[in-house]
Protein backbone atom coordinates (compact mmCIF):
# COMPACT_ATOMS: atom_id res chain seq x y z
CA UNK A 1 0.00 0.00 0.00
CA UNK A 2 1.23 3.12 -1.20
CA UNK A 3 1.34 6.22 1.27
CA UNK A 4 -0.80 9.18 -0.01
CA UNK A 5 1.02 11.62 -2.18
CA UNK A 6 0.64 14.81 -1.22
CA UNK A 7 -1.25 16.99 -3.16
CA UNK A 8 1.62 20.25 -3.85
CA UNK A 9 4.45 17.73 -4.11
CA UNK A 10 3.98 17.19 -7.66
CA UNK A 11 1.79 20.27 -9.01
CA UNK A 12 2.93 20.09 -12.88
CA UNK A 13 3.20 17.00 -14.41
CA UNK A 14 6.39 16.65 -17.17
CA UNK A 15 6.65 13.56 -18.72
CA UNK A 16 10.75 12.89 -19.86
CA UNK A 17 11.61 9.84 -21.37
CA UNK A 18 15.69 8.61 -20.01
CA UNK A 19 16.00 6.37 -23.05
CA UNK A 20 19.27 7.97 -24.79
CA UNK A 21 21.70 7.07 -22.60
CA UNK A 22 24.43 6.06 -24.95
CA UNK A 23 24.48 9.70 -26.89
CA UNK A 24 25.43 11.41 -23.45
CA UNK A 25 27.62 8.37 -22.73
CA UNK A 26 26.68 8.03 -18.72
CA UNK A 27 24.51 5.18 -17.85
CA UNK A 28 21.97 4.18 -15.07
CA UNK A 29 22.22 4.40 -12.38
CA UNK A 30 24.55 7.18 -12.43
CA UNK A 31 23.26 10.20 -10.36
CA UNK A 32 24.81 12.37 -13.68
CA UNK A 33 21.95 10.71 -15.84
CA UNK A 34 18.99 12.06 -13.77
CA UNK A 35 20.83 15.31 -13.19
CA UNK A 36 20.99 15.61 -16.68
CA UNK A 37 17.48 14.55 -17.58
CA UNK A 38 16.06 17.08 -14.16
CA UNK A 39 17.98 19.84 -15.93
CA UNK A 40 15.87 19.88 -19.00
CA UNK A 41 12.37 19.80 -17.03
CA UNK A 42 13.45 24.12 -15.83
CA UNK A 43 15.49 26.06 -14.00
CA UNK A 44 14.51 26.14 -10.65
CA UNK A 45 13.28 22.00 -10.10
CA UNK A 46 14.95 20.48 -7.51
CA UNK A 47 15.45 16.87 -7.69
CA UNK A 48 12.99 16.57 -4.52
CA UNK A 49 10.22 17.68 -6.64
CA UNK A 50 10.50 15.16 -9.59
CA UNK A 51 8.58 11.69 -9.45
CA UNK A 52 10.91 9.49 -11.62
CA UNK A 53 9.32 6.01 -13.05
CA UNK A 54 11.06 3.17 -13.68
CA UNK A 55 10.58 -0.52 -13.80
CA UNK A 56 14.11 -1.16 -13.05
CA UNK A 57 14.83 -1.38 -9.35
CA UNK A 58 18.40 -1.03 -9.65
CA UNK A 59 18.83 1.37 -12.35
CA UNK A 60 15.65 3.13 -12.16
CA UNK A 61 14.89 3.34 -8.45
CA UNK A 62 18.16 3.39 -6.31
CA UNK A 63 19.72 5.23 -9.41
CA UNK A 64 16.93 8.09 -8.85
CA UNK A 65 16.81 8.00 -4.96
CA UNK A 66 20.68 8.77 -4.87
CA UNK A 67 20.15 11.95 -6.59
CA UNK A 68 17.42 12.30 -4.47
CA UNK A 69 14.50 12.39 -6.93
CA UNK A 70 10.92 10.34 -5.45
CA UNK A 71 10.37 7.42 -7.47
CA UNK A 72 7.21 5.52 -8.47
CA UNK A 73 8.47 1.85 -9.32
CA UNK A 74 6.40 0.00 -11.59
CA UNK A 75 6.43 -3.92 -10.62
CA UNK A 76 4.01 -5.81 -13.17
CA UNK A 77 3.02 -7.72 -10.21
CA UNK A 78 6.40 -8.43 -8.97
CA UNK A 79 7.88 -8.53 -5.90
CA UNK A 80 10.27 -5.80 -4.52
CA UNK A 81 13.66 -7.95 -5.57
CA UNK A 82 16.10 -5.48 -3.35
CA UNK A 83 17.01 -6.48 0.10
CA UNK A 84 17.53 -2.83 1.30
CA UNK A 85 15.97 0.36 0.46
CA UNK A 86 12.61 0.46 -1.52
CA UNK A 87 10.61 3.06 -4.01
CA UNK A 88 8.64 5.62 -2.82
CA UNK A 89 5.68 4.28 -4.30
CA UNK A 90 4.66 0.76 -6.08
CA UNK A 91 2.28 0.83 -8.90
CA UNK A 92 1.68 -2.44 -11.15
CA UNK A 93 0.68 -0.74 -14.62
CA UNK A 94 2.12 2.80 -15.97
CA UNK A 95 -2.10 3.32 -15.95
CA UNK A 96 -2.05 3.15 -11.82
CA UNK A 97 -0.06 6.60 -12.04
CA UNK A 98 -2.89 8.32 -12.16
CA UNK A 99 -4.19 7.75 -8.81
CA UNK A 100 -0.50 9.11 -7.39
CA UNK A 101 -1.43 12.39 -9.31
CA UNK A 102 -4.96 12.99 -7.79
Amino acid sequence: MNPPMPSSTFQTPICLLLREESLVNIRKPDRAIFELAASKVGIGVELSQILFVGDNPSADIVGTQAAGMKTAWISGSREWPLADGSPDFIVETVADLARLMA
